[in-house]
């Protein structure tokens, strides 16, 4: 009997595991880089140049999915018919919107090249399809257009947070670039997505263990798994361990550190009890009871995950028991209708507090 349950234990993590899998891979953000502007002693090969360097450092970023060349230039062209411009230019806002929809992409990457007195300036500008706003603007200067690849980078680098920075006369110190790298990602991008790890300590637990501990894992800003124990006042119990996932209904949030959440956990409590008080048939020997409970737990709760990586969480749990073993003296199968499950909480409730890095 003791290895089915350890069986039903092995298949339902993988069930759990399953389940929630579906998100671990969170698809790349779909950008369009548009032909950049030019004027002041450059030329059309030389902007295009530059809007192939500024795809290529995209691309490096391995942070989002550049959409080809072609499929721009052909839908800037149906796009420019549409709002009765000239064929292939596409500047107007309402056109770049429109043009970004056409293309089912959530950002536009549009800027302008120019050259004066020796020194060339490249403006870059992102736009959210969705929101139908520009977000961020940089400028990169360069002495040399042969400094078109890196000015590309640093361009990037800039505008999404991601790349490296080696740059001309902006040249940083490593620090430099780390500190800055993490006040864009800090003010840019939900915390849930630049510190995944945490770990965290119950405190004032109602209904089950009066503290305990957690690891968890944010594999995408809304999707995370978990792993801990809890430590019970019970003499009686040898230990309390789960494992399983939870999904966080605002993680993507960077307006609100606030976040509602629930998931699916798998517990297994281990537990040993004195014979004469649970069955009194046993009065006269009163053998030495162990006990596993396997329960499934539906968590929900609200959590705050800090810029700097403090977490808090409220948080309630409900317990589903789905089975138990009970073996006496470690050996013997002993059949019961009720077991241990009669002492085990259906319930808890409690704080988390910890830390994400």
């Amino acid at each position: 009997m003791k290895m089915k349950m350890k069986m039903k234990f092995i298949v339902l993590v993988l069930m759990i595991a399953a389940t929630f899998a579906a998100e671990a891979q969170e698809e790349k953000k779909r950008i369009a880089v548009l032909p950049f502007e030019y004027g002041g002693g450059l030329t059309e090969d030389e902007a295009a140049w530059l809007t192939d360097s500024i795809r290529t450092a995209l691309i490096g970023t391995e942070q989002y999915e550049v959409i080809s060349n072609d499929q721009i230039e052909n839908m800037m062209k149906l796009e420019s018919k549409k709002q009765g411009v000239g064929s292939g230019s596409c500047s107007s806002e309402q056109c770049i919107i429109d043009l970004g929809n056409a293309l089912e992409c959530e950002k536009v990457l549009t800027g302008k090249a120019s050259g004066a007195f020796g020194v060339f300036s490249i403006t870059g500008k992102i736009l959210d399809v969705v929101a139908q706003k520009y977000e961020k603007a940089q400028e990169v200067t360069i002495k040399n257009k042969n400094d078109f690849p890196q000015a590309a980078k640093d361009m990037v680098r800039k505008l999404t947070g991601f790349g490296d920075y080696v740059g001309g006369s902006n040249r940083q110190s490593r620090n430099e670039r780390q500190k800055e790298r993490e006040q864009i990602m800090l003010s840019k991008y939900p915390t849930r997505e630049h510190k995944t790890i945490g770990v965290s300590f119950w405190l004032l637990g109602i209904g089950g263990g009066s503290s305990g501990y957690s690891v968890d894992w944010f594999m995408t800003p809304t999707l995370s798994i978990e792993a801990g124990g809890s430590i019970s006042p019970d003499s009686d119990n040898l230990g309390n361990y789960y494992f399983g996932a939870k999904y966080s209904l605002s993680g993507k949030s960077m307006t609100s550190r606030w976040s509602p959440y629930f998931g699916l956990l798998l517990a297994v409590s281990e537990w040993e009890y004195n014979g004469d008080y649970y069955f009194d048939i046993y009065s006269s020997s009163s053998p030495i009871y162990y006990g596993t409970l396997y329960d499934l737990v539906i968590p929900a709760g609200f959590e705050f995950v800090a810029a700097n990586g403090f977490t808090l969480a409220l948080e309630g749990q409900y317990y589903i028991p789905i089975g138990d073993t009970n073996l006496y003296s470690g050996s013997q199968s002993i059949d019961t209708t009720t077991g241990i499950n009669i002492w085990k909480p259906t319930y808890w409730f409690g704080i988390k507090l910890g830390w994400h890095f």
